[in-house]
C-alpha cells in the first residue's frame, strides 16, 4: 500500500508498506448508479447530507481547490445525468447509511471498503500510478475521469472527456473491472462484504 518515492504528486504519507488483510471481501465492479440510490432514498425517505445543509465540498474555481458549492446533491449535480450513471455528491455518511439499508434489504452484511482494500482494488495489484499504467490518458478506455463541465471549467484538465452509464468502460489491462474513485458500490458481491 502507499505509491513509490518517485511517483509524481505523491504526497509525504503514501510511503510504500505491507498490508495483510485477515478476511476476504468482494467489491462491487461498478458504481451505484443513480436509480440504485433513488431506491433507496425512496424506500427510506433519507436525505443526503447535501440536501440537508443545501451544499457540498467539491473542487471548484479556475484553480481546483476544495470548496463548498450550494445547491449541488446527487439530484442536481450541476451536470446532465442518466438514471444508469454513478451516483455523486454524496457523503461518506450518505454511503455508510446506503450500506445498512443495503445489508437489513439482503439480509448480507455490506461496508464500505477500507482505505487499504480500496487501494488494492484500484491499484489492481500494480506499482503503476493508475491501474492502466503511468499515463493518465491511457485511462479513457477504463474509468470516468472527468465530464464536458470539467474540461470546460478547467482547461488544462486531462482526462475520459463524458460521463457515462456505470460498467460501460472496459476492464483494465489486469482484467479487473473499472473503479470511480469517490463513489458508492452496490449489489450483491459488490461492495465489500464481511
Amino acid at each position: 500500500m502507499g505509491s513509490p518515492p518517485d511517483e509524481p504528486g505523491r504526497q509525504n504519507e503514501e510511503t510504500l508498506h505491507k498490508v495483510t488483510s485477515q478476511k476476504s471481501y468482494f467489491m462491487a465492479t461498478t458504481d451505484v448508479t443513480v436509480s440504485q440510490f433513488k431506491e433507496f432514498v425512496t424506500d427510506t425517505g433519507y436525505q443526503t447530507d447535501a440536501e440537508k445543509t443545501g451544499s457540498v465540498w467539491a473542487h471548484s474555481g479556475p484553480v481546483p481547490t476544495w470548496a463548498q458549492v450550494r445547491d449541488i446533491n446527487w439530484r442536481n449535480p450541476g451536470f446532465s445525468q442518466g438514471q444508469d450513471h454513478p451516483v455523486v455528491a454524496v457523503s461518506w455518511n450518505d454511503a455508510v447509511t446506503f450500506c445498512d439499508w443495503l445489508s437489513h434489504k439482503e439480509g448480507r452484511h455490506y461496508r464500505l471498503p477500507s482505505e487499504a482494500e480500496w487501494e488494492y482494488a484500484c491499484r489492481a495489484g500494480s506499482q503503476s500510478i493508475y491501474p492502466w499504467g503511468n499515463d493518465p490518458d491511457d485511462g479513457r478506455q477504463y474509468a470516468n475521469l472527468a465530464d464536458n463541465t470539467a474540461i470546460k471549467a478547467y482547461p488544462g484538465l486531462r482526462g475520459e472527456r463524458s460521463h457515462g452509464p456505470t460498467d460501460s468502460f472496459s476492464l483494465r489491462p489486469s482484467g479487473h473491472s473499472n473503479q470511480r474513485v469517490g463513489s458508492l458500490r452496490y449489489g450483491r458481491q459488490r461492495m465489500a462484504v464481511v
